[in-house]
């Protein structure tokens, strides 16, 4: 089997391949939103609080907009968790063609060749033959 040496690809195929196999920015940002969202899951729930010797009870609308921020957390995470999954695929799939890039190096391409044009081509010269026509567009006489 050959050696195969990543020193010898252009720049813009190395960083194609680093794109494919590293996601690393992206995956921090989800995991850190992910984190945001458990958090805001583990509140407590409101409560009550003292004024002076009063008890006052946590409003009503303290608990709804608690379970509608936790209740909007909880679809949060579940998007990113999709979102996490699909870069997990995308980074296995890079890592594939990176290493079936190494198994089956990309073979160099020879240099073009470079000199004076060729002879032009022999062949028939004179306008191309007709093609099919269309039958004349028969005309009446003009309505007003």
């Amino acid at each position: 089997m050959e050696h195969f040496d990543l020193a010898n690809l252009p720049p813009e195929v190395l960083e194609q391949l680093i794109a494919m196999g590293a996601i690393g920015g992206e995956q921090d940002e989800l995991a850190q939103q992910m984190e945001q969202a458990q958090a805001i899951r583990t509140q407590g729930m409101p409560e009550g609080r003292y004024t002076g010797r009063t008890y006052v009870a946590a409003n009503p609308l303290e608990f709804i907009g608690d379970f509608m921020q936790k209740r909007n957390a909880k679809k949060e995470m579940g998007g990113i968790r999709d979102s996490q999954e699909e870069l997990r695929q995308q980074q296995l799939e890079g890592r594939r063609a990176f290493l079936e890039m190494l198994r089956n190096p990309p073979q160099p391409q020879p240099p073009a060749m470079q000199g004076p044009p060729g002879p032009p081509p022999q062949g028939p010269v004179g306008p191309p033959a007709p093609g099919p026509q269309a039958p004349p567009i028969q005309q009446g006489p003009p309505r007003y």
